[in-house]
C-alpha cells in the first residue's frame, strides 16, 4: 500500500482487536475471520484461473487476492520494506499494533493469527 491513510482505510478497524472491551474484540476478531476467508478465496479462484484460464483472467483474479490481502492481518504486512524507511511507512503501526493484540491478548491472537 502506498500511502497511510490507504492503510487506515483497509485497516483501521483492527485496532478494535486491541480494546480494552471485549464485545469489541470479538467483533474486531469476526471481521478478520470474515477478511482471512475472503482472501482464502480469492486465492483459491485466482489459483484455479490461473491453471486453466488465460493470462487476463488470472491477472484479474490476482489482483482481486491482492486487494483482499490489503484488507487482513498479517497478509497487509507482508511486503519489503526497506529499513531506511519503517519511520515513514505508513504499516508501520498496523505491525506494533499487531505486536500489541500478540502481547496483550495472546489467547485470541493464537486463536485468529495461527489458524
Amino acid at each position: 500500500m502506498e500511502s497511510a491513510e490507504e492503510w487506515d482505510r483497509c485497516l483501521g478497524w483492527t485496532f478494535e482487536l486491541i480494546s480494552e472491551d471485549p464485545v469489541r474484540r470479538e467483533r474486531a476478531r469476526g471481521r478478520l475471520r470474515v477478511t482471512q476467508d475472503r482472501r482464502s478465496k480469492a486465492l483459491y479462484a485466482f489459483n484455479e484461473v490461473w491453471r486453466d484460464e488465460e493470462l487476463s483472467a488470472a491477472d484479474q483474479a490476482g489482483g482481486q487476492y491482492i486487494a483482499e490481502r490489503r484488507r487482513t492481518l498479517p497478509d497487509a504486512l507482508w511486503e519489503f520494506i526497506p529499513a531506511e524507511s519503517y519511520a515513514d511507512w505508513g504499516g508501520l503501526k498496523y505491525v506494533l499494533l499487531y505486536l500489541e493484540w500478540e502481547a496483550r491478548y495472546p489467547d485470541e491472537w493464537i486463536a485468529s493469527a495461527k489458524s
